[in-house]
């Protein structure tokens, strides 16, 4: 199944605002991609909980390293 890979910038609330636009793209690209496609959110920081939680409403996958 085809995946489309977000990386998200996060700070001590979430994600940052300026990754739904890419988000939103990658859901776009996914879905014309066929097959099931999906969005995986990619989160990279300290104290990724946050963050993490936030993607997950907008991804099918979150990975976050810490």
């Amino acid at each position: 199944m085809p995946a489309v890979i977000v990386f998200c910038e996060s700070d001590d609330k979430g994600i940052r605002s300026a990754c739904l636009p890419a988000l939103t793209a990658g859901a776009a690209l996914a879905k014309q991609q066929g097959g099931g496609g999906e969005v995986v959110a990619v989160v990279i920081g300290s104290g990724t909980g946050a963050a993490a939680a936030d993607a997950a409403r907008y991804a099918a996958k979150v990975l976050a390293y810490d």
